[in-house]
């Protein structure tokens, strides 16, 4: 039931109409209104809301697993780094519950609150570091993904309790499997924990937010003024964007409601991007617009390794990048470090494994256009990429204690405590700390080029950390072969008919010549199919060779066979088999000259036989080897590719 009064400060009319609502804001004063004994008491103004372009407004009806809720207030809140978020007062209808729903880097966060049991063991902030794991109330095991600082700058609607404007608050960031997502807030004494998850405006019910936003895209860049050299500057992301760099002096300024603050003079030296600042173009089914341009190195052995970066923008979605480097490019985006298992030489993400590459401190040297965080010429993060073709998975964090020892975390600190406490790139005092996971996926140069309608470099001879393989197809190809000669195979196996066209044993007599002739006087029918000739004894020998003919008694045409029959340690004899290529048809004699060394045998004896329409394996096993031959010489080819890549990495494989 909806309650109504009047507000103190200048007689209004305010409306509760969330019974877990605590205080109200004057939409004509901007009065906290708090509820008292019978009237409205006030706890001071706030100030005007600063303009995010949010999609959502107060009064917009949503669901979440079937439980419908309402927007009936707002938060807005400023980082100390200095970006602005709101975040959305949501009253669900069937209960006293609610929740907050806020906007980060394009992801859509609710959380609700959740009481911390007076027997869980939820560490302090203080106690936090980056990526440390936690067990948290309804949110299971997650992960530090963010230590920082905020302070509420405005708020409007109805709202669960009383905010005080400009006190700062600290907080910590969760992140775990499958979008869990949790805020541990810490104000004086009092601790707060919110836990939920990531969810898209259609999930929650708020896609006619989303749909209405898309129409208004065009009206959402402004222009403004360099402080420094008087040029015009589009601000195409205003709500988002923190920093920008003027395209014509390159000075450096902060963004303050398109409000440029200088903050840095330009570099002596200018890098032209290959792709122009504000250029569009169609990557994976979506519009991109580019907005910022940075140009980043590393310093390895006294010698500078460059490379560069574009950020990509669309409304209502989370920023992507795209990396270039030695003509390769790579398309990222973030991904939540909750999701991600690593440690100091290897990574898991979503099922993958991952390598580690690289790790470096990277140092920003050219800035251009905007960017949602207080980039500066001169910033270094620590850094490390694992790969696993065709993906790369990157960190940035400022620090890298997690994959410290601990005698290396001890002695850190110890250096640190006697070091003076750093600034920020401002000359501010830094109060944030946090990782960034981002998955990259390499890119082909004709991809980037058709989709900004921009010609750019092919790659030569340099192989990128994620560069997939061109000719893994190969391989499949191969497999697809391979099967169809092993169905070939088994076919010809069946259908064969190995019939057995002739057998006898002889009995040869002892002899001081060991070379015996048998004629065979019983005719053998062949009916112009191969032949196989199985020569046996089982008789204690060194050694037995059978050199044979088969002669054609219509037309005299011979075939000579030889068939060694072998023999085992112990002497015992084993059978033989000789193939023949295909005979006319027709009646056949079969002679033999059998040769053998007698070990005390008095007459060894001999047993041979002949089928027709054997299948020769020999065949089928040559022709596996020259299917194959591709695929090995791909396969030698793809170990000398792998060892390029890895060539420049210290964490080789091949040493």
């Amino acid at each position: 039931m909806a309650l109504q009064a009047f507000c103190p400060t200048c007689g209004a009319e305010v409306t509760f109409t969330v019974e877990s609502s605590l205080v109200a804001v004057c939409s004509y004063c901007e009065t906290l209104c708090g509820r008292g004994e019978g009237r409205l008491e006030s706890y001071g103004k706030v100030a005007d809301l600063t303009q995010t372009d949010s999609p959502l407004q107060l009064g917009l009806d949503g669901a979440i697993r079937g439980r419908p809720f309402e927007i009936v207030g707002r938060i807005q809140y400023r980082h100390a780094a200095g970006g602005v978020w709101d975040e959305w007062y949501c009253a669900f209808r069937d209960s006293e519950h609610w929740a907050w729903l806020a906007e980060a880097q394009g992801r859509w966060y609710i959380t609700a609150p959740t009481p911390i049991p007076t027997n869980a063991d939820v560490p302090r902030l203080a106690q936090l570091r980056l990526e440390q794991e936690v067990e948290l109330p309804k949110a299971g095991r997650v992960k530090v993904a963010e230590i920082g600082r905020a302070a509420v700058i405005s708020a409007e609607g109805e709202l669960p309790y009383v905010p005080h404007p400009g006190e700062p608050l600290n907080y910590a960031d969760f992140s775990g499997v499958d979008g869990t997502f949790a805020t541990l807030s810490e104000d004086g004494g009092q601790r707060d924990l919110y836990v939920g998850g990531q969810y898209t405006l259609e999930q929650l019910g708020l896609a006619t937010a989303a749909s209405r936003e898309e129409a208004s895209q065009e009206t959402s860049a402004v222009q403004v003024s360099c402080p420094n050299c008087g040029g015009t500057l589009q601000l195409r992301a205003p709500d988002r964007s923190l920093r920008i760099a003027c395209t014509f002096c390159g000075s450096l300024h902060d963004v303050n409601q398109g409000n440029l603050v200088f903050i840095q003079k330009a570099t002596t030296h200018t890098v032209e991007p290959v792709l122009p600042l504000g250029g569009q173009g169609n990557l994976n089914g979506q519009e991109y617009t580019v907005i910022g341009f940075l140009q980043r190195r590393v310093i390895y052995e006294g010698k500078s390794y460059y490379w560069q970066e574009y950020l990509l923008y669309r409304p209502r979605a989370p920023f992507k990048w795209l990396v270039h480097s030695n003509n390769h490019w790579t398309l990222g985006e973030a991904v939540p470090p909750g999701e991600v298992k690593a440690s100091a030489r290897s990574a898991m993400f979503r099922g993958r494994h991952y390598r580690l590459f690289d790790k470096s401190m990277p140092e920003v040297t050219y800035v251009r256009g905007e960017f949602y965080w207080q980039v500066a010429v001169g910033e270094r993060v620590f850094s490390r990429d694992f790969v696993s073709p065709p993906y790369m998975l990157s960190r940035e964090a400022d620090s890298d204690e997690v994959f410290e020892t601990p005698n290396a975390q001890k002695k850190r600190k110890q250096l640190k405590n006697k070091k003076k406490k750093p600034s920020g790139a401002a000359g501010e005092e830094s109060y944030s700390t946090e990782v960034n996971w981002t998955l990259g996926e390499y890119t082909p140069a004709p991809v980037v080029s058709k989709a900004f309608g921009v010609k750019v470099r092919s790659p030569m001879f340099h192989v990128a950390p994620n560069q997939p393989y061109p000719h893994q197809g190969v391989y499949r190809r191969w497999m697809y072969l391979l099967l169809a000669a092993l169905v070939a195979g088994l076919l010809v196996y069946l259908v064969s008919p190995n019939r057995k066209i002739y057998e006898e044993t002889f009995a040869l007599a002892a002899t001081t010549n060991p070379e015996h002739r048998v004629f065979a006087a019983k005719p053998i029918q062949v009916r112009g199919r191969n032949l196989r000739v199985v020569a046996a004894t089982s008789s204690p020998l060194s050694w037995m060779y059978v050199d044979g003919d088969l002669y054609n008694t219509e037309n005299g045409v011979v075939r000579d066979f030889t068939v060694p029959v072998e023999t085992d340690d112990a002497g015992l004899g084993r059978s033989r088999s000789k193939y023949l290529s295909a005979l006319p048809s027709g009646s056949y004699t079969l002679h033999m000259d059998v040769k053998w060394h007698n070990m005390s045998v008095d007459s060894p004896r001999l047993t041979v036989q002949i089928y027709e329409g054997s299948p020769r394996f020999l065949y089928w096993f040559l022709l596996i080897v020259f299917l194959s031959i591709p695929a090995i010489l791909t396969a030698l080819h793809q170990f000398n590719f792998e060892k390029q890549r890895w060539s420049e990495s210290d964490y080789s494989p091949y040493g």
